[in-house]
C-alpha cells in the first residue's frame, strides 16, 4: 500500500467527498517534506509547499477532510500551525521566530528553514480586511526560496529563511465567483 491510499483508508469513515481526502492527504505529505525535500528542474530547486483550497457547497464535507489533516499534522509532526486567525504581519513573526525554525543536512551542509501549516474553514477569514496584504505575503513566501526580509519601521525587522507554507482553506463556489470578480486573487495566489 502506498501512503496515499493509507490516508484514504484512515479518512474513509465518514460522508466527505473522497477527492477532499486526497488533496488533504497530499497536503498533509507536503507539509510533512516541506523543505527537506525538493526537486531540481533546471536552475530552480522546487520544494512541495502547496496551497490547496477545497471548493464546494456547504456541508460538503470541506471542513471534515481539513480537520482530519489538522489532526494528522498535529499528531505526527513537528511543524508549526497558524493559528485560525492571524494577520500577514503576525504570520511573518511566527514564521521569523526561532522555535518554528527547523533544519536538514543536504551533502554534509546545514540548511535552516521555516516551515508553517495554514488550515482555514473559511479562505476569507483568513485574508481579512485587508485581502490583498496576506495574498501579497502567501504569493511571496510561495516562490521565496532563501529568504524573506520583511523590515518595518514600527516593528522592526523579521527575517525568515528558507519559507515553506503549506496551507489548505475552505470555501464556497459562490465566493470564490465573488472574489473572481472583484480580481481579488489574480494578483499572484
Amino acid at each position: 500500500m502506498s501512503y496515499l491510499t493509507d490516508y484514504l483508508y484512515y479518512a474513509s469513515e465518514n460522508e466527505c467527498d473522497p477527492k477532499f481526502h486526497k488533496w488533504a492527504g497530499l497536503m498533509v505529505l507536503s507539509a510533512a517534506a516541506s523543505r527537506k525535500i525538493r526537486v531540481q528542474y533546471g536552475d530552480w530547486k522546487i520544494s512541495p509547499n502547496m496551497y490547496v483550497f477545497f471548493v464546494g457547497p456547504p456541508a460538503a464535507g470541506k471542513s471534515v477532510a481539513m480537520e482530519l489533516a489538522e489532526k494528522v499534522v498535529h499528531d505526527f509532526t513537528d511543524i508549526t500551525i497558524a493559528p485560525n486567525a492571524i494577520t500577514a504581519a503576525s504570520l511573518v513573526q511566527t514564521m521569523g521566530d526561532k522555535k518554528s525554525r527547523r533544519e536538514y543536512t543536504h551533502d554534509g551542509q546545514v540548511f535552516e528553514f521555516s516551515p508553517i501549516t495554514i488550515f482555514s474553514d473559511e479562505l476569507v477569514s483568513l485574508l481579512g480586511p485587508e485581502p490583498t496584504q496576506m495574498i501579497d505575503l502567501l504569493t511571496a513566501l510561495y516562490s521565496n526560496s532563501s529568504i524573506y526580509r520583511n523590515h518595518t519601521k514600527g516593528q522592526g525587522k523579521d527575517e525568515v529563511p528558507r519559507p515553506c507554507v503549506t496551507m489548505v482553506c475552505c470555501l464556497t463556489p459562490q465566493i470564490l465567483s465573488a472574489m473572481l470578480t472583484e480580481k481579488m486573487i489574480s494578483g499572484g495566489l
